[in-house]
């Protein structure tokens, strides 16, 4: 399991997160959800529901088939063999790099 820290701004909330895990969603209007509303989302929603993103960052596609099974989100490949999280609620495809910020910027750090 891959650990983190960050530092935060002088009176700043903490980043949400639930048992190591930080989870990143987007409801069907274009909402985006980070922490525990995200995480609640994900049994109703899985499929727009993002955890453990990290993993996939800066990957092929062939090197993580095995992850890419363990997760309820769309992996997927792009033209380049380059790994696409897609997001049904958008029609989009993101990459890895792209989920991680969210959570920053959703709760003001960036």
């Amino acid at each position: 399991m891959t650990q983190w820290c960050s530092s935060r701004p002088e009176n700043a909330s903490p980043l949400p997160h639930s048992a190591g895990k930080v989870f990143a969603g987007l409801t069907k209007n274009g909402d985006r959800l980070v922490g525990q509303i995200a995480k609640r989302q994900s049994v109703v929603n899985p499929e727009n529901t993002f955890f453990s993103v990290k993993r996939f960052i800066g990957k092929k596609m062939n090197e993580v088939d095995k992850e890419s099974k363990q997760v309820s989100y769309h992996v997927v490949r792009d033209e380049n063999g380059n790994v696409k999280l897609e997001c049904p609620a958008t029609g989009k495809q993101f990459a890895a790099e792209e989920i991680s910020p969210q959570v920053y910027i959703q709760v003001g750090y960036l």
